[in-house]
């Protein structure tokens, strides 16, 4: 028999026959599937499903499968759905067809963060705000994430470095294999103000808060935001002249240390004045050694506190230096020891000397014998000694006599000796007169330097108008016409008539 119904057998009784029926169990599909964000792998028994690669499988109804979930080393079994539940081995009776799924996850770990001192981290994937203003410390990441931390320090803070899972100052990179913890240490942030020390004086500087002792420490670290006071304290020879750099001036220097400061003290050796006087009747010099004092020019000059300055007196002329008043004495060179403010006096003397001046009226001329007056253009000479003997002679110039002498000389000789026991002043008065010379050459009479004076003279008498008269001794502003007289001789013989 052969049905093709499967489940009924016709058989026509011709002769003897035998059939056989056959029975198979019922058979049933289990299907197994994976979910979640982790691996593993599932496996039966009986033997069938090893889902990695094979997922489904048939078995005979009534047959009893167990499933068994094993997560890959980063994942964890979260556990069945469908057929199963839990996280024990799935076990499933086929009596139909059946579905699993076994759900895997990725395993995570925690990251932990400790922070000393004021400063933040930050995790980079997010997850992490650690520190100031932030209170996520710790969070967890899938097995294998690379997590990348970030320290920032706060104002006025610096980032000194981690430990732990890190080391160093720069990024932190963890790899979350494990669980793990990272420790982001930050300190106060400082800055350095340096002090130097410039002049030729001494002192010492120092600070407040202490740090700077200048002297032996002149440069020093403070918190960053600090206000530092510094003072400065010159020594018992010099003087304090003044802050330069980060401050300025000569009273105390506040620096704020928001950055990494530098300050100039300056200290200059005390000085005091050395002061020359020149007295006496005579002329001559004082210079100094060391140098600043050329009196002549200079007569007073600064000099370090302590310097030992020698002045020298040289005189001039035929003046001689009689000796040192005020801070020395005596005739040799003077050395001062400018430990306070000096004042030396230098005396000059000269020996007594008379002038002689000559005073002229007139037109004529003063010699002297010796020489020294030519008046004319020089009436004075001297200084002469006490006891010189001078003459003076007199030159009257044409048409102008000598008329007398007064002063220290008198009389009308042309001659005056004078003996000098004193200053002498003589006068020497010439008379006034003046000549008219006739002349084609000119129109013009000339007096000195006082300028042409125009004279006309009528034409008689044979002289041609107009005729140039040269004046000769005339007073300055003469003025008026001139006619020759009628008895005078011919024209050619007409010079110098008065």
């Amino acid at each position: 028999c052969n049905s093709s119904n499967g489940t009924s057998c016709s058989v026509t009784m011709s002769q003897s026959k035998s059939v056989t029926a056959t029975f198979t169990l019922k058979t049933f599909g289990l299907n197994v599937a994976k979910n979640g964000t982790g691996t593993g792998t599932v496996t039966s028994n009986p033997a069938g499903i090893n889902c990695g690669t094979d997922c489904n499988q048939s078995y005979d109804s009534g047959t009893q499968v167990t499933l068994t979930a094993a997560p890959a080393t980063n994942s964890t079994f979260t556990g069945w759905s469908g057929a199963c539940s839990g996280t024990g081995p799935c076990a499933v009776t086929i009596d139909a067809a059946k579905n699993v799924t076994a759900t895997f996850a990725l395993s995570t770990f925690t990251l932990s963060i400790n922070t000393a001192g004021n400063g933040t981290v930050a995790s980079n994937p997010d997850g992490i705000t650690c520190g100031t203003g932030g209170n996520a410390c710790s969070a967890s990441f899938n097995s294998g994430a690379q997590v990348t931390l970030t320290a920032t320090p706060d104002t006025h803070a610096t980032f000194t470095g981690w430990s732990g899972a890190c080391s160093g100052t720069g990024s932190c990179v963890v790899t979350m294999d494990a669980a793990k913890s990272v420790s982001a240490n930050f300190g106060v942030q400082t800055f350095t103000l340096t002090v130097t020390k410039t002049g030729s004086g001494s002192g010492t500087v120092s600070s407040s808060p202490a740090g700077i002792t200048c002297g032996a420490t002149c440069s020093f670290s403070f918190n960053s935001g600090a206000t530092v006071t510094l003072t400065a304290s010159p020594s018992a020879d010099a003087n304090f002249t003044g802050w330069s750099g980060a401050c300025s001036g000569t009273g105390s220097c506040v620096v704020t240390m928001d950055a990494a400061k530098s300050v100039s003290a300056g200290f200059t050796l005390k000085t005091f004045a050395l002061s020359v006087v020149k007295e006496g009747t005579g002329t001559g010099t004082v210079t100094s050694d060391p140098s600043g004092i050329n009196c002549g020019a200079t007569c007073s000059f600064s000099f370090n506190i302590g310097s030992t300055v020698t002045l020298t007196a040289a005189p001039t002329g035929n003046s001689t230096f009689t000796g040192w008043s005020g801070a020395c004495t005596g005739t040799g060179n003077c050395v001062v020891t400018t430990d306070a403010a000096r004042s030396v006096t230098a005396t000059f003397t000269a020996p007594v000397t008379f002038t002689l001046t000559v005073n002229r009226t007139g037109n004529g001329l003063v010699t002297s014998t010796p020489g020294g007056i030519d008046c004319g253009t020089t009436c004075t000479s001297g200084p002469l000694n006490p006891g010189t003997r001078i003459t003076l002679t007199v030159v009257p110039a044409a048409g102008a006599p000598f008329q007398n002498w007064g002063g220290a000389c008198s009389g009308t000789q042309t001659t005056c000796t004078l003996t000098l026991d004193g200053d002498k002043t003589v006068s020497a008065t010439f008379a006034t007169g003046f000549t008219l010379s006739a002349n084609s050459a000119s129109v013009a009479i000339q007096k000195g330097t006082s300028g042409s004076i125009s004279y006309n003279i009528a034409s008689t008498q044979g002289f041609t108008s107009p005729v140039a008269l040269t004046l000769t001794g005339a007073p300055s502003g003469v003025t008026g016409t001139f006619s020759p007289n009628p008895a005078a001789p011919p024209a050619t013989d007409r010079s110098n008539r008065p």
